[in-house]
């Protein structure tokens, strides 16, 4: 199966949204440039994602046992009652003491610490046990793209952002015209969690201390660090060959989608095609009209380096909606490139 179609397939499994808030800028004649008059046919918006509430710093998560882990659980004032390497098994159960089918996927360490001690007061008065996870296996925070050491990391501790950050030692270089440069591409950079994305401005958060963005990172969160090494964009949406196009100098909306196979002529909404651009935790807006373009009423498009194209299968309301929706195209093709990306190192 070749990586296109693994990227279709991923693509597909890619739900869930977030919400967005907008602020309307100046329409794009204040633009300078080759391209000004181009964009004169298109509508502007600045769209902000903001943070959602629940996955701010001060939420505490609580690390919840998971298949192969091994646990240290002791009985206060029983020293006999100490073992150091109790295994969760594949059915999701510990056996300790007397004890031999206790549920313990899914559960924190309080959790089941309270469970033992309801099971255990038959045979000991107030008993008093503690667990705490000695090998962690079965939860990871994964790590992908640009880094030095990519791969899934072992939640044995609360992460945030940068603790990922540092455990994958780091973001990958390259030497660019005879020095050695950073390549993370961090206006493209994203954080999937549970098949949606969580907007996070990376660049603020490293290069302008915003710690608003360094949110903990709950177990099976995917950091996916693009790169500034290919210059690529991303057309996604109701096209026949949606996927990853390299820039070539001089590209339009029209020459890629000519290397696409053109719209699925069917679906394609082609009067308010969305081009985001810039940071993709605030990207800038393009809603274009493509059957202008083809009518010769407006210039092309021109294109840059990380340009995230949508066709749309029908009209929206409002821009924030239509980005939103792009958004989650693009969070699905980085994840399913760095899944293969993963694979192949294997």
């Amino acid at each position: 199966m070749t990586k296109s179609r693994w990227l279709l397939g991923l693509l597909a499994l890619v739900l869930g949204s977030v919400c967005a808030c907008t602020t309307l800028t100046d329409r794009a004649v204040v633009h300078d440039g080759p391209e000004a008059e181009a964009i004169v046919a298109s509508m502007s918006e600045r769209v902000e994602f903001p943070i959602p509430p629940d996955v701010l710093p001060d939420v505490c998560i609580a690390y919840r046992f998971s298949h192969g882990d091994r646990l240290v659980i002791s009985l206060l004032g029983q020293p006999d009652a100490l073992r150091s390497d109790i295994l969760v098994d594949p059915d999701g159960n510990i056996t300790y003491l007397h004890l031999s089918v206790v549920p313990a996927v899914g559960l924190s360490a309080a959790e089941l610490s309270a469970d033992l001690v309801r099971r255990l007061k038959g045979l000991y008065l107030d008993p008093v046990v503690s667990v705490r996870p000695a090998v962690i296996r079965g939860n990871s925070v994964f790590v992908t793209g640009e880094v030095r050491k990519p791969g899934a990391f072992p939640y044995d501790r609360p992460l945030r952002v940068l603790d990922a950050f540092a455990l994958a030692g780091g973001f990958g270089t390259a030497r660019v015209e005879n020095r050695t440069r950073q390549v993370a591409d961090l206006d493209r950079t994203a954080l999937l969690r549970e098949g949606k994305p969580i907007p996070i401005d990376f660049r603020a958060l490293l290069y302008d201390g915003d710690l608003r963005y360094n949110i903990t990172l709950p177990p099976g969160d995917n950091l996916l660090v693009a790169s500034l090494v290919n210059a690529e964009i991303y057309l996604l949406g109701a096209v026949k060959t949606p996927g990853i196009y390299k820039l070539t100098e001089g590209l339009t909306l029209m020459g890629v989608l000519a290397k696409a196979g053109n719209l699925v002529d069917d679906q394609a909404y082609r009067q308010s095609i969305a081009i985001l651009r810039g940071n993709m935790a605030k990207p800038q807006v393009f809603v274009v009209d493509f059957d202008r373009i083809l009518r010769a009423e407006a210039l092309d498009f021109n294109l840059r380096a990380g340009d995230v194209i949508y066709i749309p299968d029908r009209p929206f309301d409002y821009t924030r909606d239509l980005a939103v929706v792009a958004m989650r195209a693009f969070i699905g093709v980085m994840g399913a490139r760095a899944g293969l990306d993963l694979y192949d190192k294997r």
